[in-house]
């Protein structure tokens, strides 16, 4: 439960540094362009979802989606720190909630290819030195970046 809402909490902050709003990314941002409004984004994300242009733009760059990550160091650390334990256990193990949850802030677009490097690198992000959520946000940060197809922060 912990997880999930730290997981959600972190996605409703990550919608703010893009130029689409809390409907995403897809035809209905270009649409609904500058419009906040409750029923303007509910109608983005309803043109979003019956056109499947939001997925469509996620895997192929497009109609305002980019590779961008979702979330900014602040967030990753918040999450971290939310989340010590089980954080630590499905990065030992290479997969877990934890890992799907980073596989979409960082824009994996190969989540299995994060989660084995995640896994063999496990003992440099945990390296029992300082400790601290931002340490270790910052050390996975450096692990994702030599993943192919995924942002980095």
């Amino acid at each position: 439960m912990k997880l999930a809402l730290s997981a959600i909490v972190m996605m409703m902050f990550s919608t703010q540094a893009f130029g689409y709003g809390a409907a995403g990314c897809g035809w209905g941002s270009i649409l609904f362009e500058g419009k906040t409004q409750w029923y303007e984004q509910v109608l983005a994300a309803t043109t979003n979802g019956s056109s499947g242009s939001q997925t469509f733009g996620i895997t192929s760059g497009t109609v305002n989606c980019d590779a961008t990550p979702l979330i900014k160091i602040s967030h990753l650390e918040t999450f971290i720190e939310s989340n010590k334990n089980t954080v630590a256990t499905d990065l030992s193990r290479g997969n877990g909630d934890s890992i799907t949850v980073l596989s979409y802030a960082f824009n994996c677009k190969d989540s299995s290819a994060l989660s084995s490097s995640l896994q063999k690198n496990y003992s440099s992000i945990y390296n029992g030195q300082s400790d601290s959520s931002a340490n270790v946000a910052n050390r996975i940060n450096k692990v994702v970046a030599s993943v192919p197809n995924c942002a980095t922060i």
